[in-house]
């Protein structure tokens, strides 16, 4: 973790050397950039409005816009403000997602020592102990009118991490479409685990919901938990 700085820095270098050609390396003349001082002297800070232009125009099908390689998947961020966002990404930005992930990973470990005593606790005594995940997965087979798959953010991040067997409730669950019935059933699994450890999402927003969403329902989920049902989730699949 105390090469993080360097890290990144390198890999920053290697972005701006793999896409001198597409648009926007020439545009902000990706071609003298040499050091982290000329990267913040010639590129500015963009909001996701400067790239909104690029990622519409990559949805239809061109390439060589935001980066020189071809798009392998738009990801989709539903954020905490404004509208949904298709995230273009390309083989090389999938790495560097996963780089990242791993360093966030050790960063929590530091942040949080008393976590990784209780992970580590429930691994020692053969108790697995549960995460909440918020993440949002898309089952059906998504594209844009050019074919390229499109997936959720927050999905692309669960399965990097390799935590899928820690989660407070069944993987099946992302396959239900109706979303009330999923959010029920995710609640009504997981108030039911007494060692949750982790709640983890890339949206507060969403956490504020399933708590809300929970008290209203309290006395199906609890009835459903005694008697060991799905009686009150609706319909399902």
């Amino acid at each position: 973790f105390a090469q993080a700085a360097t890290i990144q820095e390198t890999l920053l270098k290697q972005i701006i050397a793999n896409n001198v050609s597409c648009e926007w390396g020439k545009k902000y003349h990706f071609d003298q950039i040499q050091t982290i001082e000329e990267y913040r002297k010639l590129v500015p800070i963009t909001t996701w409005e400067d790239v909104k232009p690029y990622s519409d125009r990559m949805i239809e099908g061109e390439n060589g816009l935001l980066f020189s390689e071809n798009v392998k998947q738009f990801m989709f961020t539903s954020g905490s403000t404004g509208k949904g966002k298709f995230i273009p990404e390309s083989r090389m930005s999938e790495v560097a997602r996963g780089l990242v992930l791993r360093l966030r990973q050790i960063f929590d470990v530091q942040a949080a020592p008393q976590l990784y005593a209780l992970i580590k606790q429930a691994k020692t005594q053969g108790i697995k102990g549960r995460l909440l995940s918020l993440a949002n997965v898309r089952v059906d087979e998504a594209t844009t009118p050019s074919g390229v798959p499109i997936v959720y953010a927050s999905g692309q991040t669960m399965a990097q991490s390799n935590l899928n067997s820690y989660l407070a409730f069944p993987t099946l669950l992302h396959l239900v479409k109706n979303s009330n019935a999923k959010d029920y059933l995710i609640m009504r699994f997981a108030i039911e685990h007494p060692d949750v450890y982790v709640i983890s999402g890339n949206n507060a927003s969403r956490l504020s919901y399933l708590i809300q969403f929970a008290e209203i329902h309290k006395e199906q989920l609890l009835l459903d938990i005694e008697q060991g049902t799905i009686d009150y989730a609706g319909e399902i699949e």
